[in-house]
């Protein structure tokens, strides 16, 4: 039976993406939260609607003042304006706008821009769950992997106002997949049949979990996933599947089949990696490429790097010094200088950290002790060993040195 429109906007748990299979259309309404605020009532609920075999997206990490990567990278967020705002337009009781989260308009926009720049048809897309009945591990549950089919564009609130004042942006980012044709949707309704079965027995060997070490990608509803963590899941899925084909021969699939298309991708990613992927986290980590935007700082290194392909050769440590003198932003012939000068002095940690996908945080806080780098070089594994010491944030799992040595 086809759905009527307002059947459709009484399925409960749409925005949580429980219909990412589905074949029909879908919306809700989306609402401004501080519509009620003052000089925001031209703000008006907008209608979003959710296409076939659709999935949300909303970067909650990225949208959050505190922690957001945004402040520090993006060139056109301005700490200044979101403040501004949010003391700008008060409830009727005189508060201000949440601090929690990033709401001026063109902050939310710029922020929204960086996020999803770059995403495409050739770019994977992991839906995963917190929990399911059939097991009581903490960890992530991956439901399946496919391809992206098109990332639509980032809608505005509706208004009232015939002025074009900057809207707010939705943060419900609609992206269409292909995982039926270019992926694999993880048989789990078979296998929760098998678990109620056979007396609900322990099934985690069946299951596919992101590994803790990942957890961060996994949360705070969307995130950007590393090229170690999609390895690591794919590798896992393989393994799940070949368990399944052997020990649940009623639960059908094609698994010659799914198991070739997840080697194929794990070969493409492991090139897509290459041997540095850490190399814009390592360079973030150092104050060499600070510089004052509109009197905020700023951190370039990502807008630098995304223009060369560094190999550790010569050439494309050329290139990367041409890249930092070719900056057209605001970076002075003497921070340009002092950049280069940076990766030639420290070109040797540079080229052994940046196999290790770290964060910008544990690579400055493994750069700060100057004494240590022969030892590193000789051995990583002791960034683990001398990381154990740390706050949790900023120790060194072993995987994720495992996966740079290998």
């Amino acid at each position: 039976t086809e759905l009527t429109d307002e059947d459709r906007e009484k399925i409960p748990c749409i925005k949580e993406n429980v219909a990412f299979l589905s074949e029909s259309k879908l919306s809700f309404m989306a609402e401004y939260p501080y519509s009620s605020y003052s000089d925001l009532g031209h703000i008006k609920p907008t209608k979003v609607d959710i296409l076939p075999n659709s999935l949300i997206s909303r970067p909650y990490r990225w949208l959050r003042t505190e922690d957001s990567p945004a402040s520090s990278i993006v060139i056109n967020y301005s700490t200044i304006r979101e403040e501004e705002y949010k003391n700008c337009h008060r409830s009727f009781n005189n508060h201000p706008i949440n601090k929690t989260w990033i709401n001026e308009p063109q902050n939310q926009k710029a922020v929204l821009e960086y996020y999803y720049d770059g995403l495409d048809e050739n770019s994977l897309i992991v839906p995963y769950l917190k929990n399911v009945p059939f097991t009581e591990d903490t960890r992530r549950i991956v439901l399946g992997v496919g391809f992206i089919k098109r990332v639509h564009d980032t809608q505005v609130y509706n208004s009232s106002d015939s002025t074009e004042k900057p809207m707010p942006s939705l943060w419900d980012k609609i992206i269409e997949h292909d995982i039926l044709s270019r992926g694999f949707v993880f048989p789990y309704k078979e296998l929760y049949d098998y678990w109620q079965e056979n007396s609900q027995q322990n099934i985690d060997k069946y299951i596919i979990f992101a590994d803790d070490d990942y957890r961060d990608q996994f949360s705070n509803g969307s995130e950007l996933i590393s090229y170690d963590a999609l390895i690591s899941i794919l590798k896992q899925a393989k393994k799940c599947y070949k368990a399944i084909s052997t020990d649940i021969p009623t639960i059908v699939f094609d698994y010659k089949k799914i198991s070739n298309w997840i080697d194929t991708q794990i070969e493409r990613l492991q090139d897509e990696r290459g041997i540095y992927p850490a190399l814009g986290s390592l360079l973030l980590s150092s104050e060499k490429f600070l510089t004052k935007v509109n009197k905020e700082d700023k951190n370039i290194a990502m807008d630098i790097i995304k223009t060369i392909s560094f190999d550790g050769s010569q050439n494309s440590v050329r290139e990367l010094n041409q890249a930092i003198e070719n900056y057209n932003g605001n970076f002075s012939a003497t921070q340009k200088a002092k950049a280069k000068l940076f990766i030639d002095k420290k070109l040797k940690i540079i080229k052994n950290l940046s196999r290790f996908i770290c964060s910008d945080r544990q690579f400055a806080d493994i750069l700060q002790n100057e004494a240590k780098y022969g030892d590193y070089i000789n051995n990583p594994y002791l960034l683990f060993e001398n990381s154990l010491q740390n706050e949790f944030d900023l120790q060194i799992p072993l995987t994720i040195l495992d996966n740079g040595m290998f």
